[in-house]
């Protein structure tokens, strides 16, 4: 085809071949050479160091063997040329590769990083499995100057700003900042953790533009000379974006620096904090073969460099545009709609619009579309519901999407391709409702409401009815109350009347006993003395006696008294039977207080005989009959 893609027609079906390598990158699978750490070009031939040894071959080829060095099998940790020269940091020392000579300059086991002293001229410092090491040149040869014994860490990298401060990175914990005298004495060691960077451990050292930088995985820190202290370094923060998560720097030719994070490799120009970033490498370009923990860029160039992988490398050329970009103006297109319920049965919808419409049971949805793009990258398909979901969904190999019980709701698909470069092609979309069943919908929501508010009306008339019983039984109770105080207190005002009629009763009996005795006493007097005693006196005397008996004082006191204590009764008595005299009336009030006939003959002045001749009288008045309790009928009136 156009694109240089080879299509077959088989038997079965059709293959597609792809002869478009992709210029920015080519990987090279090296699995009998085991992990690379470390490379370098060096005299047009190839090093890499590898946990087995060092190998070489000429850097132009492709087909050549790798060949051993000889006397440099087992780990390597860096190959760096210096001086038209190769130095080795080997696990059991430190190796210089001149031309084809070999030579061991140190025995001191773990050599980790190597750099130039810029503090001296001809001077080397690296760091080991222990102690830091000095080199200097002496007749065209490096020899070790001095072994530091004063300072004994695990220091994985190495780097001297111009103030004279040795940065040392540890491999595990933290920073040390060193410095030392002319005598080159160790006169100062400071060590920084977890108080300046959060944590004590991943925290590497770099150089950006000649200013120390250090690197934790979250962001990047520097060295205010000024402040003479270490300080979050926010403008390149801030510049790099995600990139400040970088876990190693490399420097490069024409200031520029890749940076190394967990998700890609990038290449940036950095000149006076003008951040420029040229090219992106994500990790899943290299089949997720960076060693973890040992990432490592070499530079061949401005543009090109050497990836190290487990089991082999990768040449990396970021001046070139990968055909991949190609993906950013192509779109899926959807080939097939199935819809299916809790049956199972499926059921295939029509392509035409935009738009889908299901209802509650038949909620399970599947789309299949076909991507117009053919190259040799890997294209995957991811898939995002608006409304549903909180991110794109996992790269799926097949442009073959299944959605499950969709909850009910309006949604909008988005359908895209990517490929090993985080690129995106233009994303399909299509809107999706899913009907609610009949008891959700808008009738029946508002069905709900009219009888939530019929309920609520309801509920409220019940109130407010239960509210007003419950006020007119208060009510009612409270009237109860005052009537039953009231009755309470007509109560003790009928006793306390009734105490003084019975008292006022009680006074007159007895004075009308005793001015009856005194009648008696005078009349056997007179008997007795006969002439002796004058007529006159003795008819004053008696006249007084009968004036006390029968005063109508007493009889108004009583009266009143009574009236107090049996309200009505002379009132109705006397409209009920209105033959009866005045005496009549007094022998009722005096029955009507239950007294005998003995007690009323006082009251009346008469005898007890007389009393009960009246009695006599007030029965017929009253038509009793022979059997009838006048006192009880008195009182019952």
């Amino acid at each position: 085809d156009s694109n240089q893609n080879i299509w077959l027609a088989l038997d079965k079906g059709i293959d597609f071949v792809s002869f478009m390598p992709d210029p920015s990158y080519s990987i090279i699978e090296r699995k009998e050479l085991g992990a690379v750490y470390t490379a370098a070009v060096y005299r047009d031939q190839l090093y890499l160091g590898t946990n087995q040894g060092l190998y070489f071959r000429p850097f132009a080829s492709t087909s050549e063997p790798f060949e051993l060095v000889p006397e440099t099998q087992g780990q390597i940790w860096d190959c760096k040329v210096i001086d038209d020269r190769l130095f080795v940091n080997h696990n059991q020392g430190t190796y210089e590769i001149e031309g084809n000579q070999v030579r061991k300059i140190s025995t001191v086991s773990g050599g980790f990083s190597i750099i130039e002293n810029p503090l001296k001229p001809n001077s080397l410092m690296q760091s080991t499995y222990s102690n830091l090491i000095s080199y200097k040149k002496e007749s065209s040869k490096w020899t070790i100057d001095r072994i530091v014994f004063q300072f004994n860490n695990l220091i994985r990298y190495l780097e001297i700003d111009h103030f004279g401060n040795y940065w040392a990175g540890h491999m595990y914990r933290g920073i040390f900042r060193l410095k030392f005298n002319q005598a080159d004495s160790l006169i100062y060691n400071r060590y920084y953790g977890g108080d300046i960077f959060g944590k004590d451990h991943n925290i590497h050292v770099f150089k950006i533009e000649n200013r120390i930088v250090f690197t934790t995985g979250e962001k990047l820190y520097t060295f205010d000379d000024l402040q003479d202290s270490i300080t979050d370094y926010v403008t390149m923060n801030e510049k790099l974006g995600n990139y400040k998560k970088a876990s190693r720097i490399v420097t490069c030719p024409e200031n520029r620096y890749w940076f190394i994070t967990s998700d890609a490799c990038g290449l940036f120009s950095i000149q006076n904090s003008e951040v420029t970033k040229i090219k992106e490498f994500p990790i899943g370009l290299f089949n997720n073969q960076l060693i973890t923990g040992y990432e490592n860029i070499v530079p061949v160039s401005a543009s090109k460099a050497i990836l190290c992988l487990e089991n082999g490398y990768a040449i990396l050329n970021a001046d070139t545009i990968s055909p991949a970009s190609q993906i950013s103006v192509k779109r899926p297109e959807l080939r097939r709609i199935t819809i299916s319920g809790n049956n199972d049965q499926v059921s295939d919808l029509p392509l035409d619009g935009n738009e889908i419409s299901l209802r509650y049971n038949r909620n399970n949805l599947q789309l299949r579309f076909s991507f117009p793009y053919f190259s040799g990258n890997t294209i995957k398909y991811q898939s995002f519901i608006e409304g549903l979901d909180q991110r794109w969904s996992d790269p799926l190999d097949n442009p073959i999407f299944s959605f499950k019980r969709i909850p009910v709701g309006d949604y909008k698909i988005r359908i895209r391709a990517v490929n090993n470069w985080s690129e995106s092609s233009q994303e399909f979309e299509m809107k999706l409702t899913i009907l609610p069943p009949w008891y959700r919908s808008k009738l029946a929501y508002i069905a709900y409401l009219l009888i939530i508010m019929g309920g609520l009306v309801v509920f409220r008339r019940r109130i407010i009815n239960r509210t007003r019983q419950k006020e007119s039984r208060e009510r009612e109770e409270r009237e109860r109350e005052l009537i039953q105080l009231r009755n309470e207190k007509l109560q003790a005002e009928l006793s306390f009347k009734s105490s003084e009629l019975a008292s006022s009763t009680m006074s007159i009996i007895k004075k009308n006993e005793f001015l009856i005795n005194m009648k008696d006493m005078l009349r056997q007097q007179k008997e007795h003395l006969g002439t002796r005693y004058p007529d006159k006196y003795y008819d004053t005397l008696v006249q007084k006696i009968d004036d006390n008996m029968s005063s109508q004082d007493d009889w108004k006191v009583f009266e009143a008294n009574f009236e107090r204590a049996h309200e009505q009764f002379m009132k109705t008595l006397t409209e009920t039977y209105k033959d009866l005299t005045p005496s009549d009336l007094r022998l009722c009030a005096f029955l009507r207080m239950n007294l005998s006939s003995k007690e009323v003959a006082p009251l009346m002045g008469i005898s007890v005989r007389g009393v009960e001749n009246h009695r006599y009288r007030l029965r017929k008045k009253l038509n009793l009959d022979a059997d009838s309790n006048l006192t009880e009928f008195i009182i019952r009136l």
